[in-house]
C-alpha cells in the first residue's frame, strides 16, 4: 500500500508504477478489502517494527548455550532456529504478519505475488502450519535452476505442468499463454489426480505471430465452421484458479478507500498517515457491518456511500449531546456570520447575501438544513410577535431541492400529508431553538426528523 505524501521525509518511496506513486511504503495482510495488520516501511530504515518472535529468540539463546541446531518454532523440532536470521527484511515481514493470525487455532493459505514468494519463507511458514501460495521470480533465493529458462524462447506445449519439491515447497511451472512460475505449500501439481484440476471456461487469447501454434494447440478450431471458438471449457490447475481467486486482496482494499478517500493535503507526515489510519478503520468497520448483518436490507449497511453518511451523522450527534444549549443557540443568533454564524458555522440558518435583515428567512437551492435541528434542545413550536406570518422555511426549502430525487424519496417517507406537496405555506409560528418559521401542520416534525 502507498500512502500519499510528497512533502519533506527520509522515509517516503518513490514508485513509479504504482497509483499513488511518492509516499509512504506499507506491507499490508488483506483480504477482500479487509485489512487485518500491517507494518510501515522506510526508504532509510527499511522496516520499522519489525522484531523476531518471542519463542525464536528463546529457541536462539538456547542453541547459543547448547547447540547451534534447534527449533525455532514451538512444534516443529526439524529446523534450524538460524534459518530465519537469514532471511531478507521482506520475508520477516511476512512472517511477523502471519503469526498476528489465530494459526494455532485455525488453518490459512497466504496468497501472495513474486515479490514476497521464496523457498525459504514458504519452508518457514509451513513449520508453523499457515500454507502458502504465490508466484514466484526465477532468481528468487532456492529457485529450482532447472525452471530457470527464458520465458521469450522457450515454449512448451500449451497446459504442460512440471514440478519439483525443493525443502517442502512444490515449485510448480505451467505453460499457460506465457510460462507460469509458482510456489504453492497448499496444492498439488499432478494432472491425474481430481482435486488439482478444475474446468473453468477461459477466453481465447489474441493470437499473435509468436504464439499461434501454442493458442491454436489449447484452443483447436471447430471442424464444421474453420473457426476457433471464443470461449471454452479447459481444464485447469487448481493453484491457479485458487490464486486468482483470492488474491488481490491489498488492491481491493486500495480500491474501497479510494471511492470516499478522507486524505488532505498536508505538510507535517503524521497527518497523512493517521488519514489513512483512518481510512481503513471505516472500511474495516463497513466490511464487519456487512459480516454481521449478511441479511439485513438496511441501506446504510448495504451502500459504502451510506454506511459512511451514517457514520459521520451519529458522530456529529454523539458530540452534539454534549454540547452546551446557551452556545449552540447563541450561534443561531449571530449577527457576524462571516466570524461565527452564516456558512462558516455549522449551527446556524443558511446566509443568504449576509444581510442580517434577509438571513432567517432566505432559502437558495444552494441552501443546506441547519445543523442545529439535530442538537438536544427546548425544539418546540411558538407564536411569533409581531403575529406577521412569514414563509415556512421547510416548505421552500423543499420547493427549492424538488429536482433532487433522492430528497424528495426522503420526504415521501415522512408522515406529511399529501396535500401540502408543492405548496409553500406561511405561518406565525417558528421551533424556539432553531429560530426558523415552520408549518405547524406538517413541517414541525418533518423539519427535525429528515
Amino acid at each position: 500500500m502507498m500512502v500519499r505524501f510528497t512533502g519533506r521525509s527520509e522515509h517516503i518511496s518513490l514508485i513509479k508504477s504504482k497509483p499513488t506513486p511518492e509516499g509512504f511504503k506499507i506491507i499490508a495482510l488483506c483480504d477482500k478489502g479487509y485489512t487485518f495488520s500491517f507494518l510501515y516501511t522506510s526508504r532509510t530504515q527499511s522496516f520499522t517494527g519489525l522484531t523476531y518472535p518471542s519463542h525464536f529468540i528463546n529457541s536462539l539463546e538456547t542453541t547459543r548455550e547448547v547447540n547451534s541446531h534447534t527449533c525455532y518454532a514451538p512444534h516443529c523440532g526439524t529446523q534450524n532456529a538460524t534459518e530465519i536470521i537469514h532471511l531478507r527484511p521482506t520475508s520477516r515481514a511476512v512472517i511477523q504478519l502471519c503469526l498476528t493470525l489465530p494459526y494455532q487455532t485455525h488453518r490459512f493459505v497466504l496468497y501472495c505475488d513474486n515479490y514476497f514468494s521464496n523457498i525459504p519463507l514458504f519452508h518457514i511458514l509451513r513449520s508453523y502450519g499457515i500454507a502458502a501460495c504465490g508466484t514466484a521470480r526465477p532468481h528468487s533465493a532456492e529457485y529450482p535452476r532447472i525452471f530457470k529458462m527464458n520465458q521469450k524462447v522457450t515454449q512448451l506445449p500449451w497446459n504442460t505442468i512440471s514440478a519439483v519439491v525443493i525443502r517442502d515447497v512444490l515449485a510448480v511451472l505451467w505453460q499457460d499463454k506465457t510460462l507460469v512460475r509458482f510456489l504453492t505449500t497448499a496444492f498439488g501439481a499432478n494432472p491425474a489426480l481430481p482435486e488439482n484440476v478444475e474446468m473453468r471456461l477461459r477466453k481465447r487469447p489474441h493470437i499473435t505471430q509468436s504464439n499461434r501454434n501454442l493458442i491454436e494447440s489449447g484452443w483447436p478450431t471447430d471442424p464444421v465452421t474453420g473457426a476457433a471458438p471464443a470461449s471454452q471449457i479447459l481444464p485447469l490447475p487448481t493453484l491457479s484458479v485458487k490464486y486468482n481467486l483470492h488474491m488481490g486482496g491489498v488492491d481491493i482494499a486500495d480500491q474501497r478507500r479510494s471511492y470516499y478517500c478522507i486524505q488532505l493535503s498536508c505538510v507535517r507526515y503524521w497527518l497523512s498517515l493517521f488519514f489513512w489510519l483512518l481510512d481503513v478503520t471505516v472500511v474495516n468497520s463497513y466490511l464487519l457491518a456487512q459480516e454481521v448483518f449478511p441479511s439485513t436490507q438496511k441501506k446504510f449497511i448495504k451502500e459504502h456511500r451510506d454506511f459512511r453518511v451514517r457514520l459521520a451523522w451519529n458522530l456529529v450527534l454523539d458530540g452534539a449531546r454534549g454540547v452546551d444549549k446557551t452556545w449552540a443557540e447563541s450561534l443561531c443568533y449571530s449577527h457576524e456570520p462571516r466570524r461565527r454564524g452564516g456558512q462558516f458555522n455549522p449551527c446556524s440558518v443558511p446566509a443568504g447575501n449576509y444581510h442580517y435583515n434577509r438571513r432567517n428567512g432566505y432559502v437558495s437551492k444552494y441552501s443546506e438544513l441547519p445543523t442545529c435541528r439535530l442538537i438536544h434542545g427546548d425544539h418546540r413550536l411558538v407564536r411569533r410577535e409581531p403575529t406577521t406570518r412569514r414563509l415556512c422555511f421547510f416548505c421552500r426549502f423543499i420547493e427549492q431541492h424538488k429536482q433532487s430525487s433522492e430528497f424528495l424519496e426522503k420526504v415521501r417517507q415522512l408522515d406529511r400529508p399529501r396535500s401540502v406537496f408543492g405548496i409553500v405555506h406561511r405561518t406565525r409560528f417558528e421551533c424556539l431553538f432553531c429560530k426558523v418559521p415552520l408549518c405547524q401542520e406538517s413541517c414541525f416534525h418533518s423539519f427535525h426528523a429528515i
